[in-house]
């Protein structure tokens, strides 16, 4: 553990806002932006680090294993727990105790990635094109006015929604049917 704790370079910053949702796994871990890298790190460390930042525990399958080398910079603690979960095709999910459970996807499961890249774009129009590119259901509210700039490469749906919505401000409310994002302020 001492040689992750060295090799992971972490930097909280600024509070970024809420964008968890009720049925969402990740939605109790903390909104700070933080930046890390992992060189060869094994995945139950970095597992074990991600559950003493995030104050929460991770139950991780047998067959989650091997080592991981990542580097992700001003990200929330959930965008790192997706990126980690689809580059090594994971799923996770809430268990009773309260902790997330973390098992390995099925054999014929494909990673969904995507390239995208907009500049001083609507937000409606690239929440539009991730929606179509990324397979997800999505539904805007009043994000028409909100102008975003989107460079990503090889990336997986969720993490960018997730980034997106933080980076608009906008909050994220699913439902077993879409994401729904709000753009307009809460009443």
């Amino acid at each position: 553990m001492k040689a992750l704790m060295t090799t992971a370079l972490m930097s909280l910053l600024l509070a970024q806002p809420a964008v968890g949702a009720a049925d969402d796994p990740l939605e109790g871990l903390p909104d700070e932006a933080i930046s890390l890298e992992f060189q060869e790190a094994p995945v139950k460390d970095v597992f074990l680090l991600l559950g003493d930042i995030g104050k929460t525990r991770f139950v991780l399958d047998d067959c989650v294993a091997g080592a991981l080398t990542m580097k992700l910079q001003d990200v929330t603690l959930a965008t790192v727990v997706d990126a980690i979960a689809d580059a090594l095709l994971l799923r996770y999910d809430v268990r009773d105790d309260g902790s997330i459970g973390v098992q390995c996807e099925p054999p014929d499961a494909e990673p969904n990635r995507i390239d995208m890249q907009a500049v001083d774009a609507p937000l409606s129009d690239v929440l539009e094109e991730l929606a179509r590119a990324g397979g997800l259901a999505l539904q805007s509210h009043s994000c028409d006015a909100v102008r975003i700039d989107v460079d990503v490469r090889n990336a997986p749906p969720r993490a960018v929604l997730r980034e997106l919505a933080a980076q608009a401000g906008a909050h994220l409310e699913s439902s077993p049917e879409r994401t729904e994002v709000r753009c307009d302020p809460p009443s």
